[in-house]
């Protein structure tokens, strides 16, 4: 029976939520997984004890922005965990969690609205300032003091009705130079500052431009104009968060085996100990023995009984302590086991729309390449099969794709196989032939683009990082 992982994700509302479930069941296919997503609605905190004595996982992974129970590390008992969320963590060490890399958000905002060569700038964070707004902020701020043109600075305010919001941002919108370009922090402040311009007599995108964040459809098609907006990468935070979940997996595993042997070891020299007390003062109130035949014999007992008791792999820990385990786990060790290990996810492209000027000209083909690509490189997919799926020439659609991805298409084809190529390198089980095939490659096909790009053949890697 496969390991069970349970996903507790609120998936059939929102599609980014949809996206890291695709994240986390595309690297379970490497690892033999069996994925079990939770809804939302069942996954509060009184029925987690139930699902977790129900379905006995061997991890968990926590959407920490639909779960509504706000789950702690604590609730999961032993069962490791990692929280993947948006907008950083309550958890700080104790737990595993991926997190959006928000400086990266906002340079990739900066670079998409420069290039529409804007007279002025503006940003507008979240009324509660949290954490991830503040660092997209900033950093927006930061990209465009380096062009010398001005940027202003403001805060929503979440209002009940979208009339007085619209009126909270008529008059901040009014003041700003004519071709402005306002980044909002995410989707449904975009939403609101759109709205607001609408009733100032602004128009989008003649008199100003505007980009949000997350390329949520329920917000962005929504509005009118149609809003331009950050897609964040979700079904990579998801692959990230299976795979950091796999690491934690592995240290538990190597901190039980020690502390297992630890305790062996322990407690049978206590019993060795007292036994050849027992059996010394016995033996040398009866024999006369010297001290120093005693000590000698008890040496010899003590190698011939208790030693051959452990096995020999919990000996050589013993031995060693934790400087003979991999180094995620000696720190592991050395935290009392709470050791938090953290991962950032950055943005995917941008989606251009009405309001910057970009009526979906490239994105819709980009993103349901980038899907396809994800979803079926290690099956044989290649650029001329993934070309005839999608509207428009292979030429075209590499065009496109460098455009807005920075690379080309075969490049992300590699860059997929090759994820899954490390996934299966750590699984010992699985034979080097078979990884080829496993990921899409021909056999000598992978170990010279595997020598190439890391100077090593696979066998060596493995070695090295067993």
């Amino acid at each position: 029976m496969n390991p069970v992982i349970l996903f507790l994700n609120d998936t059939g509302r929102d599609p980014t939520k949809r996206l890291k479930l695709a994240g986390v069941r595309r690297y379970a296919a490497a690892t033999g997984w069996n994925v079990i997503p939770i809804p939302q609605e069942k996954s509060s905190s009184k029925s987690l004890a139930g699902l977790l004595e129900r379905y006995r996982p061997v991890g968990c992974i926590c959407d920490e922005d639909s779960t509504p129970t706000r789950a702690t590390p604590r609730l999961f008992g032993d069962i490791p965990v990692v929280f993947a969320n948006g907008y950083g963590s309550r958890y700080g060490g104790r737990a595993g969690r991926i997190c959006v890399d928000n400086e990266a958000v906002a340079r990739a905002a900066f670079r998409e609205l420069a290039a529409g060569n804007p007279k002025a700038f503006a940003v507008v964070g979240e009324s509660s300032s949290p954490e991830w707004s503040v660092v997209r902020v900033k950093a927006f701020r930061a990209e465009v003091a380096k062009t010398g043109l001005p940027c202003r600075v403001f805060r929503e305010n979440k209002w009940k009705e979208e009339k007085e919001s619209a009126a909270y941002f008529r008059p901040i919108l009014a003041a700003l130079p004519r071709h402005t370009a306002i980044y909002a922090v995410n989707d449904p402040i975009a939403r609101r500052i759109a709205t607001a311009a609408s009733a100032a007599g602004l128009r989008i995108p003649q008199d100003l431009t505007l980009l949000g964040t997350d390329n949520n459809p329920d917000w962005c098609e929504a509005a009118s104009p149609t809003l331009s907006s950050i897609q964040l990468d979700f079904e990579r935070m998801g692959y990230l968060a299976a795979s950091l979940l796999a690491a934690r997996m592995t240290d538990r595993a190597a901190r039980g085996m020690t502390n297992r042997a630890a305790r062996g070891m322990t407690d049978r020299a206590a019993r060795g100990m007292t036994n050849h007390a027992a059996r010394g003062m016995t033996d040398r109130a009866t024999r006369g023995m010297t001290t120093a035949a005693c000590a000698a014999n008890d040496d010899a007992l003590l190698a011939n009984d208790i030693i051959p008791s452990l096995p020999p792999k919990a000996v050589r820990h013993c031995a060693s302590g934790a400087s003979s385990l991999p180094p995620s786990a000696a720190s592991s060790l050395a935290d009392g086991g709470d050791g938090g290990t953290v991962a950032t996810s950055g943005p995917l492209l941008a989606v251009r729309r009405e309001a910057t000027r970009g009526h979906g000209r490239r994105e819709p083909i980009i993103l349901a390449a980038v899907e396809i690509i994800r979803r079926e490189a290690c099956d044989g997919l290649t650029v001329a099969k993934l070309a005839a799926r999608l509207p428009g020439s292979r030429r075209l659609l590499d065009l496109r794709f460098r455009e807005a991805m920075g690379h080309s298409v075969h490049e992300e084809i590699l860059q997929v196989r090759l994820e899954r190529v490390f996934d299966l390198l750590r699984r010992p089980g699985t034979p080097i032939s078979a990884i080829a095939d496993l990921s899409g490659f021909a056999l000598h096909q992978l170990d010279k683009v595997f020598r190439t790009r890391f100077g090593c053949s696979l066998r060596d890697w493995r070695k090295r990082n067993a």
